[in-house]
């Protein structure tokens, strides 16, 4: 496995550029697996304690820090931990 070291505007080229390297964006899976449990955005928000308005911000972003996303998968009972490791693994055949 190699790993590259790029200024933010040059990683993220990359990342769009490099074909066998899917990024999957955390808040559109978080709010799917909020949807999959039929469960409201409020409750999230409650749940973490954050405004409703900020779970909304979460879904659009693409990345979040270890921190809020061991948050989500605590209340989701969920692990998107692995979802990325397996990712990561899936990439590096």
């Amino acid at each position: 496995m190699r790993i590259f070291i790029l200024p933010l505007s040059t990683a993220h080229t990359y990342t769009q550029q490099t074909k066998r390297t899917h990024i999957m964006h955390i808040g559109h899976r978080i709010q799917e697996v909020l949807n999959e449990q039929r469960r409201p955005a409020s409750w999230l928000a409650s749940e973490i304690f954050v405004s409703r308005t900020h779970i909304y911000k979460i879904f659009e972003k693409p990345s979040l820090d270890c921190v809020m996303l061991l948050r989500i998968s605590r209340a989701l009972d969920h692990d998107f931990f692995a979802e990325l490791s397996l990712r990561l693994k899936a990439d590096d055949r």
